[in-house]
């Protein structure tokens, strides 16, 4: 049988709203294809690849901006809705509700959803596979009554250090690319530790 509810919401309405989540994620995906190629910087970058393919550009410059604003901005009102990160952690999508207003951790996690759903189409084989395995634990987590918040909490932490990550893939400098890759494993470092607490 079909579970009744979803990120605390009735299952229809649930599907629904991640829907709309994940067309908007790809019409932005979209968009920014679009609008960058063709352009000097998609020219630097293919210049600095050495390999003349740039075709995950578009996906890096989406989840850049994701990764370093929207993911900690979510996060941050989610976790100003109850009085501690403990608490935010260990909250429920109904306590969410009692806290009145929107449920910013309901949005970020149709957004985390809508963002690993935007580029599968770009995605190599381990990436793809990766990226699947996000979308079926998150979409899991949307169904339980418990746990949904200290799992996309740790999860932030991480994409956050994938912005670093990201950003020296596409780094369009090749004198300057060793320091933006070490800037990644420092950061990647400190997210872990973060995850951890």
């Amino acid at each position: 049988a079909l579970p009744t509810h979803a990120a605390g919401l009735p299952l229809a309405e649930a599907a629904r709203s991640l829907g709309a989540y994940v067309l908007a994620a790809a019409g932005l995906q979209t968009a920014v294809t679009v609008g960058v190629r063709g352009t000097r910087f998609e020219k630097n970058v293919r210049n600095a690849a050495g390999d003349g393919d740039a075709a995950p550009l578009f996906s890096y410059l989406v989840c850049l901006v994701a990764q370093s604003t929207l993911f900690p901005a979510l996060l941050a009102l989610s976790v100003a809705q109850f009085p501690g990160l403990h608490a935010h952690c260990t909250a429920t999508f109904a306590a969410c509700d009692a806290a009145g207003g929107t449920c910013w951790m309901r949005v970020l996690a149709f957004v985390l959803v809508a963002y690993l759903c935007k580029d599968l189409h770009l995605c190599d084989a381990m990436e793809l596979l990766h990226h699947a395995a996000g979308i079926v634990v998150t979409s899991g987590f949307m169904l339980q009554k418990r746990g949904m918040f200290g799992y996309v909490t740790g999860c932030m932490a991480l994409e956050f250090a994938n912005f670093f990550m990201n950003l020296a893939t596409v780094w369009p400098y090749r004198a300057s690319r060793r320091r933006a890759y070490l800037a990644s494993v420092v950061a990647m470092s400190v997210s872990h530790v973060v995850g951890a607490y």
